[in-house]
């Protein structure tokens, strides 16, 4: 049975009641038992070092997925209230919480968190190479290319970065990137559009490709775009043509 995080929080108050001598569960005279439901980010940061603490000891990756899966509920109502608030303050539990869950797949409400932080200018763990806005950019990449394998649109969530890449001081190779894997998405969906008679739609589809493609060469030279934009200036000529 996985503990709650109250009760991960709990036990990691316990473990330092022994050499302080202060039990935040012990009644006093003129106290109530302390509540175990935690609202504080020191006492989620108590739960999140246990739990990373866990996720060292699992071996495999999908046991990791499946622990985080489970103990992100914990976290979930305080990082989600934290966003939707006017609080501005260092929350190393709200960037973890917005790492699991790219982990776990959920990208819309990951994005939605990352967003809110990186505005706020929030730091990465110290384990992780990366700023925040290109942890999400390669974390959506490589979301929409697993997509694009399938055949499957990744909208409206790669739009809701790759909009935002130029506001971000990012490496060129990660901004040129982001476009070109927009421009791949655009005209897989026009391909689709096409094949299904919808050619207005594909029209679109393609010049967007083309705009794309431009944005990636703008942002990087060596963005590997030129292929695609023929392939999507090919298409709109296809469809000029019906």
């Amino acid at each position: 049975m996985r503990l709650t995080a109250a009760d991960r929080i709990k036990a990691e108050q316990l473990k330092q009641a022994a050499s302080t001598g202060i039990n935040p569960y012990k009644p006093q005279a003129d106290q109530p038992i302390a509540q175990p439901m935690p609202t504080t980010l020191a006492h989620y940061q108590l739960a999140l070092k246990s739990d990373l603490a866990t996720l060292q000891a699992l071996r495999t990756v999908e046991e990791k997925v499946a622990f985080k899966r489970e103990v992100i509920k914990g976290y979930l109502p305080f990082v989600q209230d934290y966003i939707n608030s006017d609080k501005h303050y260092a929350n190393p539990v709200a960037v973890r919480t917005m790492v699991w869950l790219f982990d776990i797949d959920d990208i819309e409400r990951g994005i939605a968190v990352a967003l809110k932080l990186i505005k706020q200018q929030q730091a990465m763990p110290s384990n992780f190479d990366r700023d925040l806005p290109t942890f999400l950019c390669d974390a959506v990449y490589d979301w929409a290319n697993t997509l694009l394998e399938k055949k499957e649109s990744a909208e409206p969530y790669l739009k809701q970065v790759v909009d935002q890449v130029s506001a971000w001081d990012l490496h060129p190779a990660v901004s040129g990137k982001m476009y070109v894997m927009a421009a791949k998405h655009s005209v897989s969906d026009a391909n689709n559009a096409y094949e299904n008679l919808d050619i207005d739609e594909a029209l679109i589809g393609y010049k967007n490709a083309v705009l794309q493609c431009e944005q990636a060469e703008n942002a990087n030279k060596k963005a590997g775009a030129k292929t695609l934009k023929a392939k999507a200036q090919a298409g709109i000529d296809r469809c000029n043509k019906v």
